[in-house]
């Protein structure tokens, strides 16, 4: 069985990824949503503390093994897009000053990404915080810079999206790759 293309999209919060995964979901490919987010959604829900801003060991855990769990699933279909992927685990673990454990280096490099990442640059215009997302547009572009920088050092190809409209970002993924 051959192994599907898996492309990750991926920038600071607030950027546009999920609105460019909600698109490229409509236009019938397989997408993936942000992981870290759910995590977030759910722990809040149940009133527990692995959260990034309290436990990022914890909270980097739970995120990994919805990641792990969904490889097969991703990598038997064709062509499919995540909403952030292991390298983003690894890069927020950089942003808090956090060395990551090595099993975030080993499951990344048993897990068949392509080498091509779309990157969502800081976008003020569309920044807005919530429940899930609370950083301020500052705490977003220190981010931002951590991920760009963890991604590049771990061989990734960043491309990065262009401030244009979200069908003109999907044309723009579908010509690149």
């Amino acid at each position: 069985m051959s192994v599907g293309k898996a492309y990750i999209i991926t920038g600071a919060p607030g950027t546009g990824k999920s609105t460019v995964i909600n698109a490229l979901k409509k236009s019938g490919h397989a997408c993936y949503d942000e992981v870290a987010r759910g995590v977030i959604a759910q722990e809040l829900w149940n009133g527990k503390n692995r959260l990034p801003w309290v436990d990022i060991h914890g909270f980097s855990e739970l995120v990994l093994a919805v990641m792990l769990s969904q490889k097969k699933e991703v990598l038997k279909n064709q062509l499919s897009f995540l909403d952030r992927g292991i390298p983003d685990i690894i890069g927020y673990f950089n942003h808090a000053n956090v060395v990551p454990p090595k099993k975030y280096l080993d499951a990344l490099s048993n897990y068949a990404y392509q080498k091509k990442v779309f990157f969502t640059p800081v976008w003020e215009e569309i920044y807005v915080t919530d429940t899930e997302r609370m950083e301020t547009i500052d705490e977003a572009k220190r981010v931002s810079e951590s991920l760009y920088d963890t991604y590049n050092s771990l061989g990734f190809e960043l491309i990065e999206l262009p401030k244009i409209s979200t069908k003109e970002r999907l044309d723009f993924i579908l010509q690149k790759i």
